[in-house]
């Protein structure tokens, strides 16, 4: 089993306490986010303090590394309270 392997079946097993019936999209989250991080650790390097960095992109196996059937929206920044809830909020009123 490889380090990541195990941080991730930690990460899940951390994750999944407290989450009830959400357990499952927990663990999915919690894998999905984990398979393709090394991605998001390479956008994110280049990121100057006290500015976001966002990438809205439909993941290409042969540019990206890896692909999946929806469009990704990544997003890297400072500590900001509530920017998740705020992004999720307006991309689901289809504005």
């Amino acid at each position: 089993m490889t380090v990541k392997v195990k941080l991730v079946e930690q990460t899940v097993r951390a994750t999944q306490r407290g989450a009830g019936n959400r357990a499952g999209d927990v663990e999915r989250f919690t894998r999905l986010f984990f398979a393709n991080v090394s991605s998001l650790w390479k956008f994110a390097q280049n990121r100057k303090p006290g500015t976001a960095k966002i990438r809205v992109f439909n993941p290409d196996r042969k540019k990206d590394g890896w692909s999946w059937g929806h469009t990704v929206v990544e997003i890297v920044n400072d500590d900001m309270p509530f920017l998740v809830d705020s992004i999720t909020a307006e991309m689901n009123t289809g504005t």
